[in-house]
C-alpha cells in the first residue's frame, strides 16, 4: 500500500493494522480535499473485477479493506493489481 501511495498523489493517508487497512483518497494532499467521486469510480472498477471492499468515512472517500485471515500472498498481490488498475483508470 505504501508503494501505491508513492505512485498516486490521490492517496492522502493509509491507516490500519495487519490486513485491516483504510486508504483515504484526496484531491490534494495539502488541503486533504476528499476525492469522493474518484473513490466511487475505483470501487466500481474493483467490484467489476472481483475485488470487494467498502467505501467509508464522512465523505465516502476511504477504501476499507478487511480480507479474511486466510488470504494468501498471491491473493493480496492480485487485489493490489486490481486496485492499482482502478486507480490508474479513475485518474486518467
Amino acid at each position: 500500500m505504501r508503494a501505491l501511495q508513492q505512485r498516486y498523489e490521490i492517496i492522502g493517508d493509509i491507516r490500519g493494522r495487519g490486513l485491516l487497512q483504510g486508504i483515504e483518497l484526496v484531491r490534494d494532499r495539502s488541503s486533504k480535499e476528499p476525492a469522493t467521486e474518484i473513490a466511487a469510480d475505483i470501487y466500481r472498477h474493483c467490484l467489476a473485477n472481483g475485488l470487494m471492499f467498502s467505501v467509508r468515512g464522512k465523505f465516502k472517500n476511504v477504501l476499507r479493506f478487511v480480507p479474511p485471515f486466510t488470504t494468501t500472498n498471491a491473493q493480496l498481490d492480485q487485489a493490489t493489481e486490481i486496485l492499482e488498475a482502478g486507480m490508474h483508470k479513475a485518474i486518467a
